[in-house]
C-alpha cells in the first residue's frame, strides 16, 4: 500500500464513532405549549407562527376528541376484534369531502368477526351533510322499502336491509352521524354494536 493511501485510511479510522448517531424521534405535539406559543406569537405579532401553533393545538384537541368518541363504542363482543383508522384529512379536505369537520375527518372503527363477519362504524362530527339528511329521516317517501325506523333517546335512526348487508344511521343531537354497516351480521344483532348506552355517552362527550 503506498503511504499516501495509508496515512488517508488511517485518518478515517481515526474519524470518531460520535457521527454516527440515531434520529430522535420527534417529541409529540404539547396542548399548553402550543397555546402558550401561540399567544406571545400573537403579542410579538408573528401571526404566521400564532397561527401554526394553534393548528398544532387544534390537532392535539383532535385528537383527544377521536379518542373520546371511539371510547364510547362498545367493546368487541366475543369473536370479534377491532380495528380503529385514522382518516385525519385537514380542514380543508374535511369540508370539501363534507365529512367530519370537527374531527378533521371520519373517525372510524371496524369490528371483524371470525366467521367473516364485518361491522364497521363510521363518525362524522358537525358533517354539514346531517342537516340536510335529517329531512330524509323524517320523510317516508325518502327511505328505500323495508327502512326501518330505530328509536333512540337524543337521535334519530333507520335500519335499512339488504341481502348480507344491514346498515344502521344514527344522527346524535341533529349534528352527527354515525353509520353502522353490518355484513353476515342480521338487524338485531347490528343494533348491539350502538346501543343506547353508547349513544348516552357520545351526547356527554360531544357536547358543546
Amino acid at each position: 500500500m503506498k503511504p499516501a493511501t495509508f496515512a488517508l485510511s488511517c485518518a478515517l479510522l481515526a474519524i470518531p464513532a460520535a457521527f454516527q448517531r440515531r434520529a430522535k424521534e420527534p417529541e409529540p405535539a404539547d396542548f399548553d405549549h402550543s397555546v402558550k406559543a401561540a399567544q406571545q406569537a400573537f403579542t410579538d405579532k408573528r401571526y404566521a407562527s400564532c397561527v401554526k401553533e394553534l393548528q398544532t393545538a387544534l390537532e392535539v384537541a383532535r385528537g383527544e376528541l377521536r379518542k373520546t368518541v371511539l371510547a364510547c363504542l362498545p367493546d368487541a363482543p366475543a369473536g370479534f376484534t377491532i380495528k380503529d383508522a385514522d382518516n385525519r384529512q385537514g380542514d380543508a379536505a374535511a369540508a370539501a369531502l363534507g365529512v367530519s369537520v370537527l374531527a378533521g375527518g371520519l373517525v372510524e372503527r371496524t369490528y371483524q368477526g371470525s366467521g367473516g363477519q364485518r361491522v364497521q362504524i363510521k363518525a362524522q362530527l358537525g358533517s354539514p351533510l346531517v342537516k340536510s339528511m335529517l329531512a330524509l329521516f323524517g320523510n317516508p317517501a325518502f327511505r328505500k322499502p323495508g327502512t326501518e325506523v330505530i328509536e333512540y333517546e337524543g337521535a334519530k335512526a333507520t335500519l335499512e336491509r339488504a341481502p348480507n348487508m344491514e346498515t344502521l344511521r344514527v344522527i346524535v343531537d341533529e349534528k352527527h352521524l354515525f353509520e353502522v354497516v353490518g355484513n353476515k351480521v342480521g338487524g338485531d344483532e347490528l343494533l348491539q354494536f350502538l346501543p343506547q348506552a353508547s349513544v348516552d355517552k357520545l351526547r356527554a362527550a360531544l357536547k358543546e
